[in-house]
């Protein structure tokens, strides 16, 4: 979290020679009583004195996310993740609640080496849990059964391997409401480019709850502040990628979406590379629409229909077109995104003639198996449509 450090303001009480101790009181009550009462969407954090909230400044999604909580030396920090407007937020929420000795200075910057600390902290935790999960089998699974729900993979097919599971009883802190979580590797586009056709090292992780029966689920109680999708790590600048990015020499159009679901749910049926921007505000990286004007048959972006997304995957089109590349921007036929739109949308099954072409494919060109099978799934199906 070292991006939030720069938002640090202190809480500073008539005596200012109050110990650390007596300041996080101070702090802590503050927030307890006089803030989060008036915040929307308040919920328990990653630790006692972490909340998070829905930001009340303007933002182009309704309930954009921060955050709120006490650093180690009793101090109070706000951040939003979205708009990153730190001193107008603390302006809005913090501010009216001053009163009684309570005077706002803005700090020095931390230590960099307290930084360096805290985000090889979380480093250490995301690699911790990718290492945790396992590969996702075959056969009746809770995995399975999510991506049958939706006709988001085709059940024969091996499951990309950035894409593991987790047990509940393997889930920190818990305990998990359902079987356990799907994890989906995310990570910087040069790292997915040098490690192809292996998995690059993860920075962060898309967290993804389910129950047995392979519907959603919560990874910790509901009071106790569960989700039914989070992130480990700083997904910023971080993408997932299914298929080969090395986009210069490829015959099929790259297919751009916001989530995992919608990402797979276009690798399935279309045998050119799936990347999911985690969010519309992933649409607007820089570094991505530099990539994706290198795909030689150009990007296709799939937008949320919705507001956002249909201005998030608009910015994105024009930046690629900047860039020297060729994209166009669509909306779903059916529901709202990708994935909902393959959920009213069977997968073809022609199992008894791809299987050889896979492998032949995975010999030839040393891909993975997932990916070996994931196109001679969609070639054989397009070739017998020609017919």
């Amino acid at each position: 979290m070292g991006s939030l450090c720069s938002s640090r303001w202190e809480v500073r009480a008539a005596v200012s020679s109050a110990s650390s101790r007596d300041r996080a009181n101070q702090s802590l009550d503050l927030i307890v009583t006089s803030i989060l009462p008036h915040l929307r969407g308040v919920r328990p954090g990653r630790s006692s004195t972490e909340w998070t909230f829905y930001c009340p400044l303007e933002h182009r999604k309704r309930n954009a996310s921060a955050v709120i909580w006490l650093d180690e030396e009793g101090w109070i920090s706000v951040h939003c993740f979205d708009c990153k407007r730190q001193d107008e937020l603390r302006e809005a929420i913090i501010s009216p609640a001053i009163g009684h000795g309570y005077q706002w200075k803005s700090r020095t910057m931390p230590n960099p080496g307290r930084l360096h600390n805290r985000s090889k902290r979380q480093d250490t935790a995301t690699l911790k849990t990718w290492e945790r999960s396992g590969p996702i089998p075959y056969g009746d699974h809770p995995t399975r059964r999510w991506m049958q729900h939706r006709n988001l993979w085709h059940p024969e097919v091996q499951v990309p391997g950035s894409l593991r599971w987790i047990d509940a009883a393997s889930t920190f802190p818990g305990p998990h409401t359902g079987a356990g979580s799907i994890v989906a590797l995310l990570a910087p586009l040069p790292r997915w480019q040098a490690a192809w056709p292996g998995l690059p090292r993860p920075s962060a992780l898309e967290i993804i709850a389910i129950g047995a029966d392979g519907r959603p689920s919560l990874d910790r109680p509901a009071a106790a502040g569960g989700l039914s999708k989070r992130t480990l790590g700083s997904k910023q600048g971080c993408f997932l990628v299914i298929g080969c990015p090395v986009l210069s020499s490829l015959p099929y159009p790259v297919r751009v979406a916001e989530g995992v679901a919608d990402a797979l749910a276009l690798a399935a049926r279309s045998p050119g590379p799936a990347v999911a921007t985690m969010g519309d505000a992933g649409m607007g990286n820089e570094d991505l629409a530099l990539w994706l004007a290198q795909a030689s048959e150009g990007v296709v972006i799939h937008a949320d229909d919705d507001a956002a997304g249909i201005a998030g995957a608009n910015r994105l089109r024009a930046a690629i077109t900047v860039a020297g590349g060729r994209a166009r921007a669509v909306r779903p036929t059916l529901g709202k995104d990708a994935a909902d739109a393959a959920a009213l949308t069977p997968l073809h099954n022609e199992a008894k003639l791809w299987p050889a072409f896979a492998e032949n494919l995975r010999e030839k060109y040393g891909w993975p198996q997932w990916e070996a099978q994931r196109q001679a799934t969609i070639l054989t199906t397009e070739n017998l449509e020609r017919l």
